[in-house]
C-alpha cells in the first residue's frame, strides 16, 4: 500500500499492491477483488441499493482489461455481515473486507 499527503493534510491511499487508486481514508470502507468484468460493479451496487447503503465514493484499479482488479468503496454506513456474505457469493468477486476508520 502506498499514500500521498495533498497539501496540508489531504491524506489519499494511492496504491494498493499492483493497482492505483485515489482513495480517501475516512469512514467505513468497502475493499473488494474482483475479476474486471462487465456486471460485476452492477451486481455489486445493486446488492448495496437493495439495503439502503450509500456509495461516498468509489475508486477503481485493475493492471489490465479483464483481469484481476480492486475497488475500494467509501461508504456512508456499515454493512451488515448477512449483506457482506451475499456480496461475497457474487459472480467474480472473490474478496471483500469491510474497513472502519472512525
Amino acid at each position: 500500500m502506498a499514500g500521498t499527503v495533498f497539501g496540508a493534510k489531504d491524506g489519499r491511499i494511492v496504491r494498493i499492491d499492483n493497482y492505483h487508486v485515489d482513495v480517501v481514508p475516512h469512514g467505513y470502507m468497502l475493499v473488494i477483488s474482483n475479476q474486471d468484468k462487465p456486471g460485476v460493479m452492477g451486481a455489486l451496487c445493486t446488492l448495496l441499493g437493495k439495503f439502503n447503503i450509500n456509495i461516498a465514493a468509489m475508486s477503481l484499479g485493475r493492471e489490465q482489461p479483464s483481469g484481476e482488479a480492486v475497488v475500494i468503496l467509501n461508504l456512508d454506513s456499515v454493512v451488515p455481515r448477512e449483506v457482506m456474505e451475499q456480496m461475497r457469493s457474487l459472480d467474480n468477486i472473490w474478496e471483500a473486507k469491510l474497513v472502519d476508520l472512525h
